[in-house]
């Protein structure tokens, strides 16, 4: 999975659902960037 996600960044708008709880999230070899969405 971590190499999926080339040059790309993390979506910020109303779509994404669950990670009201995450603190942290690693997946190796993964060039995504940006914050995890409230």
């Amino acid at each position: 999975m971590g190499t999926n996600f080339k040059g790309e960044t993390m979506p910020q708008d109303e779509t994404i659902d669950g990670f009201e709880n995450l603190q942290i999230l690693t997946i190796d070899a993964c060039p995504i960037i940006g914050q995890i969405p409230p």
